[in-house]
Parts: C-alpha cells; sequence; structure tokens
C-alpha cells in the first residue's frame, strides 16, 4: 500500500467515525423521544427499552452511514484544499485520479456492505421491533396496589 493511500484512507477514518457516532446519537434520540410515549407508564421491564433500543439501531445505520461518508469525504477534501495539500501533490505530478482510486474502491466495499445490510438485517430488525411495538400497544398499565 502506497503512503499517499494510507495517509487518505487514515485521514478519512476520524471524521467517518465521529459524523457516525454524531449522526446516530442525534437521529436515534429523535427515533426514541417520538416513541417514549408510546412505551412509557406501561410498568414494562427495562429489557424492553433496552430491546427496542437496539432494534431501532439497524434503521438509524442505513440512514447515517451513507451522511457520514459524505461529511468525511467533504471534510477531509476540504481540509486538503484548506492547507493546499491537493495542489502540492498536483505539483509534484500525482494525478487526481490517484487520490480517488482507494477511496472508491472503500466506498464500494462499504456500498456492498450496505446492500447487504438493507437486504439481510434492516428488514428483519424492523419486523422484530413492529411486533415488539404491537406487544407493548397490547399491554395495559397494570394498577399496583
Amino acid at each position: 500500500m502506497k503512503v499517499l493511500t494510507r495517509y487518505l484512507l487514515r485521514s478519512h477514518i476520524g471524521p467517518l467515525l465521529f459524523a457516525f457516532v454524531a449522526l446516530t446519537g442525534v437521529i436515534l434520540i429523535n427515533t426514541l423521544a417520538r416513541s417514549l410515549a408510546d412505551l412509557a407508564g406501561k410498568g414494562l421491564p427495562t429489557h424492553i427499552f433496552f430491546e427496542f433500543f437496539i432494534l431501532s439501531l439497524p434503521a438509524n445505520i442505513a440512514l447515517t452511514l451513507p451522511m457520514s461518508v459524505l461529511v468525511a469525504v467533504l471534510f477531509v477534501f476540504s481540509q486538503m484544499a484548506a492547507e493546499n495539500e491537493i495542489t502540492a501533490l498536483r505539483a509534484s505530478g500525482v494525478d487526481l485520479r490517484r487520490m480517488i482510486v482507494p477511496l472508491l474502491f472503500v466506498a464500494t466495499i462499504i456500498a456492498g456492505i450496505m446492500v447487504w445490510f438493507n437486504n439481510e438485517v434492516l428488514p428483519a430488525a424492523n419486523y422484530r421491533g413492529r411486533l415488539l411495538m404491537t406487544d407493548v400497544a397490547q399491554t395495559s398499565p397494570l394498577l399496583a396496589l
């Protein structure tokens, strides 16, 4: 692996992870806030809340991973342009396509993983989540005397 390839991939990992965690957290908080009214006040055990939390993660990941890839690419290339690294690479004879090929390869791998994830994991989690919410809706609040 060439030095430029390692540098580009390593510079994308940090912003990708940060954007993924931040975006997933924001969307997950929104999802939990909307569904909290359906879950609270029914005397449900704590593991139901955790199960709902885990089952809502795949839908959020399907939304946030492509957004985080976009944020990471935009951040890294704008930072490289601001620090004149792209100009220095072009002045030293590096073709811009040479910079993009490793990132396209990794993007293809991420796209393949997301196709599998959206085809296998997401429908199963949505189905189990729908069953869980149906069971929760059918439970009536218990009056403890």
